[in-house]
C-alpha cells in the first residue's frame, strides 16, 4: 500500500510543479510587459526584494532596489522585449528558478 501511496504523492507533487511552472511562465510575460513600459510601479509588485537576474548585457543584477535604479535611470529602456520561458526548476512553492530566450530590442542607454 505504501508504493501507492507514494506513486499518488509523486503525482500530486507533480501537478502543483505544473500550476506553478505556468504561473512562473505567465509572470514571465507579464514582467516583460512591465520593462517595456518602463512600469516601476508594477515592477515593484511583481519581483521579490532579492530578485537577481542576468541582463542581456551579460551582467548580474541582485536586489530589486538595483534594478529598479537601472529603470529609473534609463539603463533598462526597450522598444520590444519577448520572453520565451524554456525552463522552470520548481525547488518549493516559494523558491522557482526560471530560464529562456528573451529577444530585446533596445531604445535607448545600454549598459
Amino acid at each position: 500500500m505504501l508504493p501507492l501511496f507514494l506513486l499518488a504523492l509523486n503525482f500530486a507533487t507533480l501537478g502543483q510543479n505544473n500550476n506553478i511552472e505556468s504561473l512562473i511562465k505567465q509572470l514571465d510575460q507579464k514582467n516583460s510587459q512591465i520593462i517595456v513600459k518602463a512600469d516601476t510601479a508594477e515592477f515593484m509588485k511583481l519581483m521579490a526584494a532579492d530578485f537577481t537576474i542576468i541582463r542581456s548585457t551579460g551582467t548580474i543584477t541582485s536586489g530589486l532596489d538595483k534594478t529598479l535604479q537601472l529603470m529609473r535611470g534609463g539603463m533598462v529602456t526597450y522598444d520590444s522585449f519577448s520572453d520565451q520561458t524554456e525552463f522552470v526548476l520548481v525547488h518549493s512553492p516559494t523558491l522557482v528558478v526560471s530560464m529562456g530566450n528573451e529577444v530585446i530590442v533596445s531604445g535607448g542607454n545600454r549598459e
